[in-house]
């Protein structure tokens, strides 16, 4: 007969480790699910190796270490997350994710520990208003193309025909010529950023002599046709 022995360790979460954190930004113009994301499975790899760098006990070929939605799954190993796949959070804005590490050995399971090893957040994009088009008028000298209606406060980065314009970081840009101009709002809480394009394009003022002018008398009487 195989005997088996099962080994109830102490349940300490390492003082090294630190629960990460991992941002999914939706579009909550467009989603149909806001507050739900798609997680990349390799976040699962980048926990797994800092759980494993921060004790030693947890370095070892028997050791095993399953991940969970919350503490209760975790304790009662259930409902284990299949980390080869994209991961969806189950709740809404804000998801836990928990670990249960065991050593396997041939005839001993020891419960190495239970513990939560980071947060999932879905946060919206910066959503903001920007016109798609822009006539300059360059006999003006200067011009503000505007971001409009941000629905927070952002960080914004400025680009002209694909080189970033520096001292630029407000939602109104002074321009002087026409191109390609794109913007950048990050939320500086969450990291989400949006991007959109204005194209500006460059007009002068029309200009024009007494050559270039035939008066029509039509009535005689005064009501007369002007064609430049």
């Amino acid at each position: 007969a195989i005997t088996i022995n099962l080994v109830i360790g102490a349940n300490a979460v390492p003082t090294s480790f630190m629960p990460l954190e991992f941002t999914y930004c939706f579009d909550s113009v467009t989603s149909t699910t806001p507050g739900f994301g798609v997680f990349d499975p390799s976040i699962f790899t980048t926990i797994k190796t800092d759980v494993v760098a921060s004790s030693s006990s947890y370095n070892s070929p028997n050791v095993e270490i399953r991940f969970y939605e919350n503490e209760q799954d975790a304790i009662y190993q259930i409902n284990e997350i299949d980390t080869a796949l994209p991961y969806t959070n189950s709740d809404i804005d804000d998801q836990e994710i928990w670990v249960g590490i065991e050593d396997v050995g041939v005839s001993t399971i020891e419960c190495l520990g239970r513990f939560k090893v980071a947060d999932l957040l879905v946060r919206p994009k910066p959503v903001f208003d920007l016109p798609p088009t822009f006539v300059f008028c360059q006999n003006l000298g200067s011009d503000t193309i505007s971001v409009t209606s941000p629905s927070d406060t952002y960080d914004y980065a400025w680009e002209r025909n694909g080189s970033p314009i520096p001292l630029q970081s407000t939602q109104d840009l002074i321009i002087t010529e026409g191109g390609t101009y794109t913007v950048t709002a990050t939320n500086p809480v969450t990291g989400c950023t949006t991007t959109k394009t204005v194209i500006v394009d460059p007009s002068e003022i029309a200009s024009f002599d007494s050559d270039d002018v035939t008066i029509y008398d039509l009535t005689g009487d005064g009501s007369n046709r002007i064609e430049i």
